[in-house]
């Protein structure tokens, strides 16, 4: 079998990024050593690599494994629904991961997909994640970022939407 099939379908995962998404670290190791590639793109719909996957699920034992196995963790978010390590790991309100990537060197102000992506202030602010906007913000995130072109929000009308009054006061001090 080849570990690198591609995904099919509009939705579709390799396997290695199935695994990493699910937390399955004894078979992300197992893909890897048959040769699985750690920066393969995803379907259609999103195409995000086994890294970014496993940063949104806050799975830190299988990002650290994949980045010490060659994964970009500034692998770019796909066009449409995309997201980058870090905004996937601020999104899902994963602060240890989201410190443990800042500490990598990876890119605090990496754009947003084009449709409905969130740079990362823009996804903990929408989410609620105070902890993490302040995290953020001390490492200079730009705060005015625009929204994306399609389903898009800039951080304070994220923070304002949910009603995240803190993050709001956050963002207007920034």
């Amino acid at each position: 079998m080849d570990p690198n099939e591609p995904p099919k379908g509009y939705y579709g995962q390799t396997a290695l990024q199935a695994s990493s998404c699910n937390g399955h670290l004894a078979v992300v190791e197992m893909l890897l050593v048959a040769g699985a590639d750690v920066n393969a793109p995803g379907g259609n719909n999103g195409g995000r690599s086994a890294v970014v996957l496993a940063s949104g699920a806050g799975h830190m034992n299988i990002v650290s494994r994949l980045v010490s196995a060659g994964a970009d963790i500034n692998y770019p978010p796909h066009p449409y629904a995309g997201r980058s390590a870090l905004q996937a790991a601020a999104e899902g309100g994963h602060i240890e991961l989201l410190r443990w990537l800042l500490e990598q060197g990876v890119d605090i102000n990496t754009p947003p997909s084009k449709n409905g992506g969130r740079t990362a202030l823009q996804a903990a602010a929408l989410e609620g994640h105070v902890d993490i906007v302040g995290i953020i913000l001390y490492h200079n995130a730009y705060v005015n970022a625009p929204a994306a072109r399609y389903k898009g929000v800039t951080a304070l009308q994220g923070a304002a939407f949910g009603g995240h009054r803190r993050i709001v006061r956050q963002l207007l001090d920034a």
